[in-house]
């Protein structure tokens, strides 16, 4: 897939990603016209892929445990579709998570590069949420990494195309 200009921009920077954080290990990905497709892997705790980051991980012990299962229980109880209060404080909760916090790191550097490139200062260039996905077992891995591999071949499919 030939990529345009933004599209180069936040291919560079998803290779980056490793340097965001040392538990950080990128896998399969594609920059789409209109989307991206990753594989992040987050090594143990002990990991380090040798690439010093600046961004801190989330720990459970900084949050109190009663709040944190209060805050998931009233999700799970709700179908995820709890009251506004609660998806408040779980999204200020979720900001202090590793992947979040690198997502929204990738979303603010290539938006600044976007930017700077289009000349068009403060322009919002990515959609507020995203969709993450945990990767449990082997089987549901090849599938999901083959789908990344795959996905260029059915752009003329996707519904946003044309």
């Amino acid at each position: 897939m030939n990529l345009s200009d933004a599209g180069k921009c936040v291919s560079d920077e998803i290779e980056k990603l490793p340097t965001y954080h040392p538990r950080v290990i990128l896998d399969e990905n594609i920059v789409m016209p209109n989307h991206i497709h990753m594989i992040i892997e987050l090594g143990d705790y002990l990991f380090d892929n040798k690439h010093a980051g600046q961004i801190h991980e989330f720990d459970r012990r900084d949050v109190d445990n009663h709040e944190y299962n209060k805050i998931i229980n009233a999700i799970n109880a709700a179908g995820g579709l709890a009251n506004k209060d609660v998806l408040k404080q779980y999204r200020k909760l979720r900001r202090r998570m590793l992947i979040p916090m690198i997502i929204g790191k990738l979303k603010m550097q290539t938006s600044k590069k976007i930017n700077i490139l289009n000349n068009t200062p403060r322009n919002k260039n990515w959609q507020i949420d995203y969709y993450d996905h945990i990767i449990r077992d082997n089987q549901a891995y090849w599938k999901i990494k083959n789908y990344i591999k795959n996905n260029p071949a059915r752009w003329n499919e996707d519904k946003f195309h044309g």
